[in-house]
């Protein structure tokens, strides 16, 4: 409750808070998705007392910025109330929120601000002081779990006091899972399970849990929804040095022929003694056969439909409790309210000796609706520099196509009533890949920024398709 009342007066800034957290009263009947505040007999629940006492503490919070948490992927929200400037911040505070769902990691150790003693005061969740803070060479060390943490600036400059969460230094997992797909020589996809040692010292018979929760007596649950291709299974690592990291690879059962999306992974690393983290990340596959023919950059996509295409659509609109890290910008143009923006897009990719061909049909009711309408995608070769393709349709049919600025001469696009069809070919030479084969991994995502009109005033959005995934989208060269 203390989540949802934070993420509604900042993030939504709702004029009515109470509507969508809870009814004051049961009346005998818990109906729709509303929490009822008080029990049958009028007794209040512990989350009414959380939301009548926050929901009158944030009454007129007003967001300044939301700013990230260090190099976590957590953020930190920046407002102020009653003149003061503060902050608030949790474990659990993601850029993906989502209130029906538990991530993995659920506390933060050792989380540290450089500022002065007595710069900023810290309360809990009900804004009572925390007693027993302490600064150590002008840094101030938090332990945060999902309990909502509020920080107030005392005497700092607002920049300062933005800086604090920005450069706030975070201490590392002891024991931090990371996934990674990768190819063997026969073109199977296998998962790379990588552990490292971060706790200062050996630690033995470490284990990744893959299982599914039901029997695992384990305080997080290893969960999959990346579909039956990864079988449920406890990975035996080893000892692991301290600093250093064993890697592991899984087999599976995923065919490179179809796009995987939003593949959700949780593993559970455990070791002797009773130690036990989490790991998650969210797998998006790409995969790009070889080309029989080289397509011809018209715009023309005959030749790509009739093969599955990955999709960048916003499933989880951005509402009261959802707020998908596919949105980059405009986010509460997408979805209810007010279904502004209304567009998505099927892409392909192929390749051969020469190129790597990428075709895109990016559906709207209004295209071309205003300038600014383009497709960037973001590759990069193993061991190679990030490189960027933007392609940017114009009214006249005339597509405008660059590979970090530099113009790209394989492109084209066809423009109809109600679609936006390009196509591209990127030299491997330009992405720094002499030799590409079947097997090769690419790190891809492709982002979409969509223009559109109603009632006389243009909105604008930006989604990208690899949303929640820590390592980025992957391409994978298929036979």
């Amino acid at each position: 409750m203390a989540r949802q009342l934070i993420y509604h007066t900042l993030v939504m800034d709702l004029d009515v808070i109470g509507y969508y957290a809870g009814v004051l009263a049961n009346y005998g009947a818990h109906l729709g998705q509303n929490k009822p505040l008080c029990d049958y007999d009028a007794t209040p629940y512990p989350w009414g007392s959380t939301f009548g006492c926050l929901g009158t503490l944030m009454a007129d919070a007003e967001l300044v910025e939301e700013v990230p948490l260090g190099s976590t992927d957590r953020l930190a929200f920046i407002f102020r109330s009653g003149g003061r400037l503060a902050a608030v911040t949790y474990a659990t505070n993601t850029s993906y929120n989502d209130l029906h769902w538990r991530p993995a990691a659920r506390e933060l150790k050792g989380v540290t601000l450089a500022c002065p003693a007595g710069s900023v005061e810290v309360r809990d969740m009900y804004w009572n002081e925390v007693p027993g803070l302490k600064w150590s060479r002008g840094r101030l060390r938090l332990d945060l779990d999902e309990e909502p943490l509020f920080i107030f600036n005392k005497r700092l400059s607002p920049a300062a006091f933005a800086d604090l969460f920005r450069k706030a230094g975070v201490a590392p997992v002891p024991l931090a899972l990371s996934f990674n797909p990768v190819t063997d020589g026969a073109g199977r996809v296998n998962l790379r399970l990588a552990v490292a040692n971060n706790s200062g010292r050996d630690q033995a018979g470490v284990k990744v849990d893959l299982r599914p929760s039901a029997g695992v007596p384990l305080r997080h649950s290893p969960l999959s929804i990346a579909g039956l291709w990864l079988a449920p299974r406890l990975v035996e690592v080893g000892t692991i040095r301290a600093g250093e990291t064993a890697v592991v690879e899984v087999p599976t059962a995923y065919e490179a022929r179809l796009p995987l999306e939003m593949g959700y992974l949780r593993g559970v690393v455990t070791a002797a003694g009773g130690a036990e983290y989490a790991g998650e990340d969210y797998l998006w596959l790409l995969p790009a056969p070889v080309a029989a023919a080289a397509p011809k950059a018209d715009g023309d996509l005959a030749e790509w439909e009739g093969r599955p295409a990955a999709w960048l659509a916003y499933q989880r609109h951005f509402n009261f409790s959802y707020r998908w890290e596919q949105f980059l910008e405009g986010e509460e143009n997408f979805g209810y309210p007010s279904y502004t923006l209304d567009g998505r897009v099927a892409f392909w990719a192929a390749w051969d000796k020469e190129n790597l061909y990428l075709a895109a049909r990016c559906d709207d009711d209004q295209p071309l609706a205003g300038p600014g309408e383009k497709v960037r995608v973001r590759l990069a070769v193993a061991g190679g520099r990030e490189r960027w393709l933007e392609l940017v349709p114009g009214p006249t049919g005339r597509l405008s196509a660059a590979l970090d600025g530099k113009g790209l001469a394989g492109a084209g696009m066809k423009l109809e009533a109600q679609a936006v069809k390009l196509e591209a070919a990127v030299p491997w030479r330009e992405l720094g890949l002499a030799a590409p084969a079947a097997g090769q991994v690419l790190t891809f995502d492709l982002f979409w920024t969509d223009l559109d009109r109603e009632q006389g005033k243009l909105y604008s959005g930006t989604m990208h398709w690899a949303g929640g995934s820590r390592t980025g989208g992957r391409l994978i060269l298929a036979r």
